[in-house]
């Protein structure tokens, strides 16, 4: 009996020294089950198993973070069979049919692969190969030694604090998709903006934007532009090392951003004794004459984007400099005097030239003009310290307001957000305004801690 009872101990203590050597950690965050009842599948060097590629969520509810913890996880075990170390990109792709609000999704995974409770709209986009998709972001671009073997949980759930409340008929349709790491990370910038396009047809442009309105689509006959509007927090983009707000995805596809931060203060122009002078370029004994603001923008151009190899990355685009005018009396209205400080009413047309200045310059950069103002969330006469174009600078616009007797006034935005009239003669903010190319790929989130980034290697 003793010598049975000895045996017993001995195998007992066998199997805990081995539970031991190769338990550990695999069973404190990977799921028990074999790798065998998980579905598998070869990717070049990868051996993968995972629980489902494919997620279906309905009857949602929102919980705490500690019961989203507490749900079961999609488990990853991946092998690299190759004698090299290689890398392996881990996404989580939104499909078309997914109904139900993102903004609350949150992704929670441990072990090889660590995303600590991130919102899903936090995490970086990337590009998918799936066709049916919605939205497409980067859980992590991993890297794994020859025969090593990586293993992680994957929690997700929908955010109480984020959003409370889901419709019992919204559902979320996602899928993993897993691909080698070396491929492009990157995303068509122009794709990006328009996917986040909802239909609104409450928008009253009469009334300030204070919070986040997302795009706003306007049409010109057969052009369609796509204007970010309100307190935007996903429109940071990083070009030529600084930080730029998108404005809006021009008709051509082309994606027209503005610096946040401003690169000094100047005049307009110098000469006040003709309305001529509220051009960016005015005819003198019949030769074009840049204006102070024309000349600052074009040393500023050559300066950060010519001279550091980025101009092929911008694009030439009309700039409108609208002084289509009226007279009354001894002043000269121009177009945005009556079109925004008197009315608020925005419009993308610009007027053709009738005069030897001002009208549209086919140019790589410039201002923005009072109407992409309006547009954005700003209204004449309001101050509005939250929508996104408020950078709390006193800034020009392009669009001239009126002239009278030495005294010429160009719109701008004010350090509280309002849309006012200003004399060209005083210094103020200058904010460029370039636009990308339509090809533009980029990386990234788009928020202020994690914006889009250029890839200027492509």
């Amino acid at each position: 009996m003793k010598r049975k009872y000895k045996v017993y101990l001995t195998i007992i203590g066998l199997l805990l020294a081995i539970s031991a050597v190769f338990g550990i950690g695999y069973g404190v965050w990977i799921n028990t089950r074999d790798d065998f009842d998980l579905e598998a599948q070869n990717l070049d060097c990868f051996k993968i198993y995972l629980d489902s590629y494919d997620i279906n969520m309905s009857n949602i509810q929102a919980v705490t973070s500690e019961e989203g913890k507490k749900n079961s996880p999609y488990s990853l075990t991946v092998t690299n069979i190759c004698d090299t170390e290689k890398r392996l990109q881990v996404r989580l792709v939104i499909l078309e049919e997914t109904t139900v609000d993102l903004k609350s999704l949150t992704i929670d995974a441990t072990g090889n692969i660590n995303v600590d409770e991130k919102f899903y709209t936090d995490l970086d986009d990337a590009k998918t190969n799936m066709s049916n998709s919605k939205v497409s972001k980067l859980l992590d671009n991993v890297s794994i030694k020859p025969q090593e073997t990586i293993r992680t949980n994957i929690k997700i759930w929908f955010d109480e604090k984020k959003n409370p409340i889901i419709e019992k008929d919204e559902v979320l349709v996602a899928k993993f998709e897993l691909i080698d790491g070396d491929a492009k990370l990157g995303i068509s910038l122009k794709d990006k903006i328009k996917s986040q396009y909802e239909r609104k047809d409450n928008v009253i442009l009469t009334e300030i934007a204070t919070k986040d309105e997302g795009l706003l689509q306007i049409n010109n006959g057969d052009k369609t532009s796509y204007y970010y509007r309100g307190a935007i927090k996903n429109n940071y983009i990083s070009f030529a090392d600084k930080t730029w707000r998108i404005v809006s995805l021009n008709p051509d596809g082309t994606i027209k951003i503005i610096l946040e931060n401003d690169i000094g203060n100047s005049k307009f122009g110098d000469n006040i004794n003709y309305k001529d002078y509220m051009g960016l370029t005015y005819d003198h004994s019949g030769r074009v004459v840049d204006n102070n603001i024309q000349q600052l923008l074009n040393n500023w151009y050559t300066e950060n984007i010519i001279n550091n190899n980025l101009d092929q990355y911008v694009s030439e685009y009309p700039f409108c400099n609208d002084t289509s005018y009226a007279v009354n009396q001894n002043n000269t209205y121009f177009g945005g005097y009556n079109r925004i400080i008197m009315n608020n009413k925005p419009s993308l047309l610009c007027p053709e030239r009738t005069s030897d200045f001002g009208g549209v310059y086919n140019q790589k950069i410039g201002l923005i003009t009072a109407d992409e103002v309006v547009l954005a969330g700003g209204l004449s006469g309001v101050n509005n310290d939250t929508y996104y174009l408020n950078n709390h600078t006193t800034y020009y616009t392009l669009t001239p307001s009126e002239y009278s007797y030495r005294n010429p006034q160009v719109i701008a935005v004010t350090d509280g957000g309002s849309i006012i009239g200003t004399s060209a003669k005083e210094e103020h903010a200058i904010r460029p305004v370039i636009n990308l190319n339509s090809s533009t790929i980029v990386t990234g989130a788009g928020t202020e801690s994690n914006p889009y980034i250029v890839d200027i290697n492509k």
